[in-house]
């Protein structure tokens, strides 16, 4: 893991209430699709009060000029300084680190379980993948309220439309009329999960979400005999 000086390049909005900002990467600054770093902010960051460093997925592909992370906004003293600054202001990255690095196994599938904006590190795989001359099978399970509160929604069905073997389960739980929602509703369960990774070769399940959401399912995988090994989640409050 190591520390890098950065720049931000800008910021966008990928859902409601959720931004995703972008990074000069670093020279020689690598990574696996699914990790994160952590985005400090130094001493004299236009408006920071001392809350200065947030760890976050990284979104990006390995082979993408920038770094690109995503989060839900708050009206924390880290977010709402970073959400303000003009591009050009300066940051420090420290990693790349984390437990949800893809697995080097080709011949192995792919079951991806994304709560929310825990669909950040999930972005970086399936681009990642979509680049590849075989990608590995994928399966996609993105829970969320609303399909306002979906980032990255827009991307993940045009992946699914080019990739044959890439198939993407959405469900809003509490959408509202006007939504124009005719999708699936349910939260994720045993009966949605195997459905997916019917016929995929061997998958790695990974979960990403809040605390409770990652700790729920991988309990409901475990209930359905997954072996632990198998099983990868990192969960902290940034996905909340």
């Amino acid at each position: 893991m190591g520390k890098y000086d950065s720049t931000l390049l800008g910021s966008e909005e990928i859902a409601q209430a959720a931004r995703a900002f972008h990074f000069e990467k670093p020279e020689g600054f690598d990574f696996t699709p699914g990790q994160s770093i952590d985005v400090v902010l130094p001493e004299g960051f236009p408006g920071e009060t001392g809350d200065r460093r947030r760890t976050f997925s990284i979104v990006s592909a390995p082979d993408e000029d920038r770094l690109t992370v995503g989060t839900r906004m708050r009206k924390s003293a880290y977010k709402q300084p970073l959400a303000q600054a003009p591009p050009g202001e300066g940051v420090i990255i420290v990693g790349p680190k984390g437990t949800m690095a893809l697995h080097d196994e080709p011949d192995r599938a792919i079951v991806m379980i994304a709560g929310g904006i825990g669909i950040t590190p999930f972005i970086s795989i399936i681009r990642s993948e979509a680049e590849q001359d075989s990608p590995r099978p994928m399966a996609l399970l993105y829970a969320n309220h609303r399909p306002r509160d979906a980032a990255y929604m827009d991307e993940l069905r045009a992946h699914a439309k080019r990739l044959d073997n890439f198939h993407m389960v959405a469900t809003m739980t509490a959408p509202e009329d006007g939504d124009g929602w005719d999708g699936e509703t349910r939260r994720i369960d045993p009966e949605m999960v195997e459905t997916a990774a019917s016929g995929l070769p061997k998958p790695h399940y990974y979960i990403a979400g809040t605390p409770d959401m990652c700790e729920d399912m991988r309990q409901m995988l475990d209930d359905v005999g997954i072996e632990d090994d198998d099983i990868h989640s990192e969960d902290f409050t940034g996905y909340t």
